[in-house]
């Protein structure tokens, strides 16, 4: 396997993790892909990144041996060129997340998909990896390099937003106990209302939000 990213801390937790692995710097990273390859080229790209671009794609194809598979994970961009395809005749394909069963409601419900015909459904991925992280052999520690109490959660949007320095993964931790809360009284004065959101994600922060933002009205 060989790991490409734009960030310096990602690709040094890939090395640190044993994978061969390389800030992305055009021609030559293309060159030590295929000496890597001994001159033939990836097999497969998987693309796992997140931007409205369609340079990443277009960059997978430029990695590929004739007749690989570009897998694409992430949400980019796919205003693509014919020929970087056409030449080498790519396969292109879109990974579901999770895998098999997920947005089939009788599954994710009811609990269909037997295991005799469908051996890898989502719940199964997820057990594996589970029985993976609990043995050991499946290390996910280096993956978290930041943690933040609940009530500082909004240190932790500061630091997504501003990139003021290099993280991964960020975890927000709670109190054993959660504190006892004021009781809060309504009075004649209060006016209007309020909603409170949790989990401002990509698809809150990106669409929900928004949506409400300009969906909203006053409440007399």
């Amino acid at each position: 396997m060989f790991g490409i990213d734009v960030g310096e801390t990602a690709v040094k937790r890939a090395r640190d993790a044993g994978i061969t692995a390389q800030v992305d710097n055009g021609q030559s990273t293309t060159d030590a892909v295929l000496q890597w390859s001994r001159g033939r080229g990836a097999d497969a790209v998987i693309i796992c990144a997140s931007s409205k671009s369609s340079a990443i794609a277009l960059r997978a194809a430029e990695l590929c041996r004739d007749r690989a598979v570009v897998v694409v994970v992430g949400d980019v961009g796919l205003d693509l060129e014919r020929a970087p395809f056409y030449e080498r005749e790519l396969s292109i394909r879109f990974a579901r997340s999770y895998g098999p069963g997920r947005y089939e409601r009788s599954y994710e419900e009811w609990g269909g998909l037997p295991a005799g015909y469908v051996r890898w459904t989502e719940n199964r991925n997820f057990e594996s990896i589970l029985d993976l992280i609990a043995s050991g052999r499946l290390v996910v520690k280096d993956l978290v390099t930041h943690h933040f109490a609940i009530a500082e959660a909004d240190r932790a949007y500061e630091l997504m937003s501003n990139g003021s320095e290099p993280y991964l993964g960020i975890v927000l931790t709670y109190p054993d106990s959660e504190p006892e809360r004021p009781s809060v009284e309504k009075t004649s004065q209060q006016s209007g209302s309020g909603i409170g959101w949790i989990g401002a994600g990509n698809f809150s922060g990106g669409t929900l939000l928004p949506h409400s933002a300009t969906q909203a009205s006053p409440i007399s």
